[in-house]
């Protein structure tokens, strides 16, 4: 149990080390994230996520939206859809994951990971 909860915080804390490094960057601010996947049927690790990124986490009805993704661009290439908003609408929300951490347990938790990740050099 302790293995995996260990990696999918490691997968939490990575999102959040690249959406770090996104808004540092990119000038992006992200109000909220949909999640896909056979990670995100896991409610525990939804909320996480939620708690840690500090935004909510959208999940869809059907996770498995990268395939439905692909058929859908394929679609639309076709003309199918006559534009990709058209497509977006079709996206339902399942369940909406918000932040329930507070800031100082957040805090300690990250800072933990970072120093974990100096002491390998990363």
């Amino acid at each position: 149990e302790d293995i995996v909860i260990a990696t999918l915080r490691a997968i939490v804390y990575q999102s959040l080390d690249l959406i770090e490094l996104m808004s540092q960057n990119l000038d992006i601010e992200l109000k909220c994230l949909k999640v896909d996947g056979g990670m995100a049927q896991n409610n525990w690790f939804c909320q996480e996520l939620a708690n840690m990124l500090q935004i909510p986490i959208q999940r869809p009805h059907d996770v498995e939206t990268t395939a439905r993704g692909v058929f859908y661009l394929a679609a639309f290439g076709l003309g199918w859809f006559e534009s990709l908003d058209k497509i977006g609408h079709l996206w339902q929300m399942e369940h909406q994951f918000e932040p329930q951490l507070s800031h100082d347990i957040r805090t300690e938790r990250y800072g933990r990971w970072r120093h974990a990740l100096s002491l390998y050099g990363l």
